[in-house]
């Protein structure tokens, strides 16, 4: 079990005729009840990188409920998650 779970559940209830969703990092934050990493917040890091491995469980959580993310805005902090079909 990842903390990085109600995320995935989160977005697998997204209706289905929604081909993006856009959230907040706070909002990301209050879905999985904890605090995201420092890394979350650097434009200079990985960690929205869609990459399913081990040791990234945030990219596994959306990667597995059938979405990727495509924007980052670091300047208001929020991500775009787009579907894949």
């Amino acid at each position: 079990m990842s903390k990085y779970d109600p995320l995935s559940v989160f977005l697998s209830k997204t209706p289905s005729h929604l081909n993006h969703v856009v959230v907040s990092f706070t909002q990301i934050e209050q879905i999985i009840g904890a605090t995201l990493p420092p890394n979350a917040y650097n434009p200079k890091g990985s960690w929205w990188r869609n990459t399913r491995t081990e040791r990234r469980p945030q990219s596994w959580a959306w990667l597995s409920a059938g979405w990727k993310q495509d924007v980052v805005s670091w300047n208001e902090n929020w991500v775009r998650f787009r579907r894949q079909r």
